[in-house]
């Protein structure tokens, strides 16, 4: 129990337990204090990503290819938990235990991206998006105008076998 209270301390601090997430590296100062640091050339690939998924430049697919393309090494079920990971705007997410619930706070290192190109990927794996949010696109120039629903888009296409 005290070593679970004093992670759960440390974290509240803003420290990073563990190793450094993909993109960042694990270092220690000459004071002994430990903490994670970016590492250029995945950070720099890491943060083009984000900014494309978060621009509706790219989908997460697209990125991920992008990604792996640059030289990024890791599988799409790792790249979509990175998406998903607060470590890469700079925090540290602190589990709930017991009744308690799960937060972040501020870590104690550089973020890789900000906060709202964060928080705008994070908006788009929950379908939260707006149509003033969607960029156009030549390839769908209606998208996010118009909705057919599932029933009539069947029915018009039996319409059109009986053509």
């Amino acid at each position: 129990m005290n070593v679970q209270k004093g992670m759960k301390n440390a974290k509240e601090e803003g420290k990073w337990l563990g190793p450094a997430p993909l993109g960042y590296q694990n270092i220690c100062s000459h004071d002994g204090i430990k903490s994670i640091i970016q590492k250029e050339r995945g950070a720099s690939i890491l943060r083009i990503s984000f900014e494309q998924i978060a621009n509706f430049t790219h989908n997460a697919n697209d990125a991920y290819r992008n990604a792996v393309q640059s030289g990024l090494s890791c599988s799409q079920s790792n790249f979509f938990r990175i998406l998903r990971n607060p470590a890469y705007a700079g925090k540290v997410k602190i589990t709930g235990i017991g009744k308690a619930e799960s937060h972040t706070v501020p870590g104690l290192y550089v973020g890789i991206i900000s906060s709202v190109t964060f928080d705008k990927v994070q908006k788009l794996f929950c379908k939260e998006v707006t149509k003033n949010d969607i960029a156009y696109s030549h390839r769908f120039p209606l998208r996010g105008f118009l909705n057919a629903p599932m029933r009539q888009s069947i029915e018009s296409k039996q319409v059109f076998r009986e053509m």
